[in-house]
C-alpha cells in the first residue's frame, strides 16, 4: 500500500488499485459510529451498565480485583467492567461534546480517580 497526499484525502494503491480516500468522510462516519455505540450503551439500562461507583457495589469491585479467579476470567464480571470502561473512554475520544457529556455521566472521572488510585487497584484496571 502507498500513498500521496492532497488536500482533501489521499490517493492510496492496494494491490495496484487506486483509490482516493476521503478522511473527512471516514471521520464523520466513526464519529457516528461511536455516537451509536453511546446512545445504544445509555439505552442498555441498568444490567448493561455494571460499572461498581455507586457506595454499596464499590466494594464489589475492589474484591474482585483481589480475586485471582475474577481477574483470569476472560467472560466474568471485571473483565466485562474493564471492557466497559475501554468502550467508554473510546466514545470520548475526538471533539464530540455530546458523547463526552453521556460518558461523563454515565462514569464521572471522580469515580474514575477513586478506583485507580486506591491501593488495591490493579494494573488491568488502571490502564
Amino acid at each position: 500500500m502507498s500513498g500521496q497526499g492532497h488536500d482533501r484525502g489521499e490517493i492510496i494503491k492496494v494491490s495496484n488499485q487506486t483509490t482516493f480516500y476521503f478522511n473527512s468522510f471516514v471521520m464523520v462516519t466513526v464519529s457516528l459510529l461511536w455516537i451509536s455505540v453511546c446512545v445504544q450503551l445509555v439505552n442498555g439500562g441498568e444490567d448493561v451498565l455494571v460499572f461498581y461507583n455507586d457506595r454499596s457495589s464499590f466494594p464489589v469491585l475492589l474484591q474482585m480485583m483481589g480475586s485471582e479467579r475474577e481477574r483470569t476470567d476472560e467472560d466474568g464480571a471485571l473483565a466485562y467492567h474493564n471492557t466497559l470502561v475501554e468502550l467508554l473512554a473510546a466514545c470520548t475520544e475526538g471533539k464530540n461534546v455530546y458523547t463526552e457529556l453521556k460518558c461523563n455521566s454515565l462514569l464521572p472521572l471522580d469515580d474514575i480517580v477513586k478506583v485507580v488510585t486506591d491501593i488495591h487497584c490493579i494494573p488491568e484496571v488502571r490502564v
